[in-house]
């Protein structure tokens, strides 16, 4: 893990630059949450949210797992049209890490209007 700046966006939708982790998932960064308490795993090109987690071994751990779902270091539109079911099996796995706490539209993953 080495530490790194990116971009996330806030609940308005405007760019935030913040401090990260990189994880064994390339394209998936560990970060504090921003404004709850807690720890984010983001994906690093369009700054949305997979899963959000108590600690931050437990968000580097859940980013192993989310890491074979998909090529974290495409855009959200590339992973899109390379596996239309990647919303559905982040939400398995997101359920599985944070027992059910969200619903999978509480916080969608992959969102065209920010994919880098």
């Amino acid at each position: 893990m080495r530490r790194i700046t990116f971009t996330a966006y806030n609940g308005c939708g405007e760019p935030v630059v913040i401090p990260a982790f990189t994880t064994a998932a390339p394209g998936l960064v560990v970060h504090e949450s921003m404004g709850d308490p807690g720890w984010m795993i983001s994906h690093e090109r369009s700054g949305l949210l997979l899963c959000c987690l108590a600690d931050p071994e437990s968000a580097q751990a859940a980013a192993a797992e989310f890491g074979p779902l998909a090529d974290w270091t495409m855009s959200g539109t590339e992973i899109k049209a390379a596996n239309a079911e990647v919303a559905q099996l982040v939400s398995k796995l997101r359920s599985k890490w944070e027992q059910d706490i969200w619903g999978h539209n509480d916080h969608p993953i992959i969102a065209d209007r920010l994919s880098a």
